[in-house]
């Protein structure tokens, strides 16, 4: 075969390639799911909008736009030079199976949300990266939000200074943030300076690291929360080292620009707790809802729950290892902030405290295999990165922690067996109502708060229930319990078996749960020798100061009004 056939040969086979290829190509602007705004090549079948059988061209001039509520699919995505733009709305789903290649040297790509949570972009690769910009709506206005950024090389000051002026600005200091536990309480926080400047040289968002943003949009709700501009992500897996300074939380963001799976019911492999569990000290998220200025706790017991884009959360590090996310951990739907998808048929109380308008919560829940110790997983601690002067929480059933829990997984069985202590921080001589919403409570079975100090017993799983009292410390240990029974009535010796006895520090032994009245206490060691003895008048607390004594197995006798009691506690 001679030299000019072969070429000739060669020609012939890349046109037919080329002729062949099935592609829908853009010819004017308009919607995704408008029939007429596409001319299609190479028809593989009887579709008249792109599927993720073919490619899609958007040429230099055209502008697309998913709209909210569409999906749209695609083998490729080219988009070509200025003008040229896909715009993604929220609540809409884009997937491109394989390489993004952009021409325009940016904006060829916008994700805008005007209510709710960005939509969800997956792409397979890159071929060509330019500078694209996304545009996400905050919950709430005029307060702190925890966010991230999707995309890298986004420039701190386009966030804070050229683009938005909405984020609020205190001196030299930007509503703008980092976060560092190592730093004293009112510094952990670090906050972004006028100084940074210029704007090309400006400091740069981190790819699966959350920030605090403060945004002020009043007046003029036109203009976006805030704006971010950057490349796609284009290598995976991302990798944030965690740090154990403080108390261990480290301030992280979904990376993705789409859906990031939290827990196992959202995906029982591609989700963050499950795959960075040996780094953490508990597998729990914490989220700042800043609509209601409250910390929302999810674990492996949550419904599946879904974090959209540009969501931060804090994590408690075991150990200085990296937290790692997958392109894998994605989905294309999700829940709006911080609401999860709907629970199971499983028994559960959730359990509310308000102050005024100010509401916290705690969650209990009953499921299969669980212990009245910690369940690692299944119980989450509150949020402990800084102090709360308002919250509510449960303590272990099986024995003390010292850990105040926002999630406490118990037994599905036994209801009348375990007593639950619960707890709240507010300031003293407030006045607290609690309420409740009890889910499939097992036939037969009420749902009680025991008020110890003022010796009543009120149902909480009615409708409209609700119990009132007034906190005359800032702490209420020991005063209130939460019982499922068949009846309100307690016997005496339960309440004695639920009252916690052990060692507080070194040098003092801690007894949670009396009521009132006149208590004896005797503290015997194993050859049954007397080492201390107290009297006092009960009032929830008690911590009494003990003597020097050897490390061992002690007996501690607990006589009060309504009986005694003994109880073995271990001395170290």
């Amino acid at each position: 075969m001679t030299i000019m056939k072969k070429i000739l040969l060669t020609m012939c086979f890349f046109a037919s390639v080329v002729i062949s290829a099935q592609t829908f190509t853009a010819n004017k602007d308009g919607d995704w799911t408008d029939t007429t705004l596409w001319t299609i090549t190479g028809a593989i079948d009887a579709s008249t909008l792109p599927t993720a059988d073919y490619d899609v061209v958007l040429p230099t001039g055209m502008a697309v736009r998913v709209k909210n509520g569409v999906s749209a699919n695609m083998k490729s995505l080219t988009i070509g030079g200025s003008g040229a733009q896909l715009r993604i709305d929220n609540g809409s789903i884009v997937k491109v199976t394989g390489a993004v290649h952009i021409t325009r040297s940016q904006d060829g790509i916008a994700m805008y949300a005007q209510s709710g949570p960005l939509g969800s972009f997956t792409y397979g690769s890159v071929t060509q990266n330019k500078r694209i910009f996304i545009r996400p709506r905050l919950a709430a206005n005029n307060k702190w939000a925890l966010i991230s950024s999707p995309l890298k090389e986004s420039r701190m000051n386009e966030i804070a200074e050229k683009n938005s002026s909405n984020v609020v600005t205190s001196g030299t200091d930007i509503g703008l943030a980092s976060y560092d536990d190592s730093q004293g309480t009112d510094l952990k926080y670090v906050y972004y300076q006028t100084a940074n400047s210029p704007h090309a040289n400006s400091a740069q968002l981190t790819q699966g690291k959350g920030y605090s943003i403060l945004i002020n949009n009043a007046g003029d709700n036109t203009k976006p929360d805030h704006y971010q501009r950057g490349l796609l992500v284009d290598a995976w897996p991302i990798n944030i080292t965690l740090s154990t300074g403080g108390n261990g939380f480290n301030l992280l963001g979904n990376p993705l620009t789409g859906f990031l799976n939290v827990n196992s019911n959202a995906h029982a492999t591609n989700n963050i707790l499950t795959a960075n569990n040996g780094i953490l000290s508990e597998a729990t998220v914490w989220f700042w809802d800043s609509v209601n200025s409250a910390w929302i706790t999810k674990n492996q017991s949550d419904a599946a729950y879904k974090m959209p884009g540009v969501q931060g959360f804090f994590v408690k590090a075991s150990s200085a290892s990296s937290f790692t996310f997958t392109k894998a951990m994605q989905s294309d739907t999700g829940d709006a902030f911080l609401k999860s998808s709907a629970t199971s048929n499983r028994f559960e109380i959730d359990l509310n405290v308000t102050i005024g308008k100010q509401k916290r919560s705690a969650s209990i829940r009953y499921i299969d295999n669980m212990t009245t110790d910690f369940d690692n997983g299944y119980d989450s601690s509150t949020f402990g990165g800084y102090g709360s002067s308002f919250e509510v929480y449960t303590n272990l059933v099986g024995k003390d922690s010292g850990k105040k829990l926002a999630i406490q997984s118990l037994p599905n069985a036994n209801f009348e067996d375990m007593i639950i202590p619960v707890g709240v921080t507010a300031n003293a001589n407030s006045e607290i109502t609690f309420s409740a919403k009890a889910l499939n409570v097992p036939t037969g079975y009420k749902v009680f708060l025991e008020d110890r100090l003022n010796s009543t017993f009120t149902r909480l799983d009615e409708v409209d229930a609700e119990y009132t009292a007034t906190v005359t410390e800032k702490t209420t240990e020991g005063r209130f319990y939460l019982h499922a029974r068949t009846s309100a009535l307690s016997l005496d010796s339960e309440l004695l078996n639920s009252v916690r006895i052990y060692k507080s520090n070194t040098s003092t032994l801690k007894i949670v749960g009396l009521s009132q009245g006149k208590t004896n206490v005797s503290l015997y060691n194993v050859i049954g020798e007397q080492v201390l003895k107290a009297s006092f008048n009960a009032n929830g607390t008690k911590e009494i100061s003990l003597p020097r004594l050897s490390s061992g197995v002690y007996v501690v006798q607990l006589e009060t009004e309504t009986g005694k009691v003994n109880k073995k506690i271990v001395l170290e």
